[in-house]
């Protein structure tokens, strides 16, 4: 991780290492902490507290929609939107077996969190690492219109 290398080699350029960045979690609670409004979210440690979740986010909604992607990562990737409590007993059980990093002092005891689903404008910060600085090299706004379903 470029984070870590930086921090070693160049510790006067490092900010730190801070788990929060990398765990999506947690990087929500921190903003909640802040003020910021961010949706009703859990990382629970088996399908049965997942449900439970998920049965009080439904409330008496008939559908229920959710997203759940794995703790860590990037790019969306493993982040699936779902329909029903089937539907997301079924990519909890996946993304729960999935290995999200080889670094053990990065693994938390949860690969999986939950979320609502909200509907409307999601802004996207693309940054990166550029001679061992942190820069924002786009932000764009996309259209959160409908659920993804797993294959």
């Amino acid at each position: 991780c470029a984070e870590r290398l930086q921090h070693e080699l160049i510790p006067e350029r490092s900010n730190g290492i801070d788990k929060t960045r990398r765990d999506k979690y947690l990087a929500n609670e921190v903003c909640r902490a802040a003020g910021m409004a961010m949706p009703a979210q859990a990382a629970p440690t088996t399908w049965k507290d997942a449900e439970a979740f998920l049965t009080k986010l439904r409330g008496s909604d008939s559908e229920l929609r959710c997203v759940l992607k794995p703790r860590r990562g990037t790019a969306s990737v493993g982040v699936f939107a779902a329909q029903g409590m089937e539907q997301a007993r079924e990519i909890y059980g996946l993304l729960s077996k999935t290995v999200v990093s080889i670094d053990k002092t990065e693994l938390a005891d949860v690969n999986v969190v939950l979320q609502e689903l909200l509907i409307g404008d999601e802004w996207i910060v693309v940054s990166t690492l550029a001679h061992m600085a942190h820069l924002t090299g786009a932000i764009g706004l996309t259209r959160v219109r409908c659920a993804r379903r797993i294959p």
